[in-house]
């Protein structure tokens, strides 16, 4: 009897050795053949954060890309904002989104500007579900990310304080970081 347990136990540590060396099924590595990828690059006001010129104070370039533009390019100003003066601008451009992935978070960044600029929500905007926005919430803050229910828009209104003297470069880039739904905290 004792033998004939020894036996067993012998076979059925021989079992489960030669199970651990063939393995449980599960792949550790794959590669694919070629496979398709299409891909669109739209303009900036048919792209899925939408970027919409409102008023005389932004433009689609040809390059389908939003310009603003505060200065004589445009036939605008004669010149520009003065100097240390504050100058507060309604409806300069629309954030919208469209997508079908859920509500859309974003904020805008703004690079080397030499005047002080500063992005607002129109406070006329009370969209039906507009928590956790606020009216004239600021757009600038990463931390408190503005959030477009979808479908959703918000009119972008602009502050410009002037320089302590007449600069006529004082303008930068604008970023628009955006992130959709459930990925807010990767903005």
């Amino acid at each position: 009897m004792v033998k004939r347990r020894k036996m067993l136990l012998g076979l059925g540590s021989l079992a489960a050795g030669g199970a651990a060396a063939v393995g449980s099924g599960a792949f550790t590595t794959m590669s694919t053949g070629q496979r398709a990828a299409e891909i669109k690059v739209a303009s900036d006001s048919t792209a899925y954060v939408e970027l919409h010129e409102d008023g005389q104070y932004a433009e689609e370039t040809s390059d389908g890309k939003l310009r603003l533009f505060f200065n004589d390019s445009q036939g605008v100003f004669e010149g520009g904002v003065n100097p240390d003066s504050t100058y507060n601008f309604e409806d300069v451009f629309t954030v919208a989104a469209d997508h079908g992935s859920g509500d859309t978070y974003f904020y805008i960044e703004t690079k080397n500007f030499d005047a002080n600029i500063e992005f607002t929500a129109d406070p006329d905007h009370q969209g039906a579900n507009s928590f956790p926005n606020t009216p004239g919430q600021t757009l600038t803050d990463s931390n408190d990310p503005y959030k477009l229910f979808q479908p959703g828009e918000v009119k972008v209104d602009m502050t410009i304080e002037g320089t302590s003297s007449p600069d006529p470069t004082a303008g930068g880039e604008i970023i628009i970081h955006a992130a959709s739904g459930g990925n807010q905290g990767q903005l």
